[in-house]
């Protein structure tokens, strides 16, 4: 098979629970993250009461702390339906044609092509895949949308041609 061609439409849930789970995958956002950094945030809050000579600095630590877990809050919590809806926005329905070359993505309001090399990891769970660029974003891809198991192991063939350098992850 020198190609394979798929088409879908993301449904909401679906989408943002794909992109809620990307961010634990990729490490962006996890619990024990949160948890060293509410725990810092505590310390620099106790240091800053009780010790004078470094307050000042102990409470700039503690509000840039408290900002990035804010950050951490809004990416996954508010941003992943945002997301949801600028795609649904901008296109409906995705069309994708993987070759050893290249992924052709079309939708109805444009088409592009990107190369293989832009992908840095795969990540693979049970119902989705990503294609995880150089930049911290990412394509999902629900595994619903192959047709068979063949077509999907075709899929990751053709992944292995077009990119040999890209890292391989398999979550359960």
């Amino acid at each position: 098979m020198k190609s394979v061609s798929i088409s879908f439409e993301y449904e909401e849930n679906e989408y943002i629970n794909a992109d809620r789970r990307y961010l634990s995958v990729s490490g962006q956002v996890s619990k024990v993250r949160i948890i060293t950094l509410a725990a810092l945030a505590a310390l620099c809050l106790l240091c800053a009461y009780t010790i004078e000579q470094i307050a000042i600095v102990s409470f700039i630590c503690f509000v840039i702390i408290v900002l990035s877990l804010m950050k951490m809050t809004y990416r996954y919590f508010i941003k992943p339906k945002s997301n949801f809806n600028s795609k649904q926005k901008n296109a409906k329905s995705y069309s994708f044609t993987f070759t050893k070359d290249k992924i052709s993505l079309t939708t109805q309001r444009a088409s592009a092509d990107f190369q293989w090399k832009m992908f840095k990891k795969l990540y693979e769970t049970s119902d989705m895949i990503y294609l995880a660029h150089a930049n911290k974003s990412f394509t999902i891809i629900p595994k619903r949308a192959f047709e068979d198991n063949e077509q999907l192991a075709a899929f990751r063939k053709i992944v292995g041609q077009g990119n040999s350098t890209m890292e391989y992850v398999k979550i359960d």
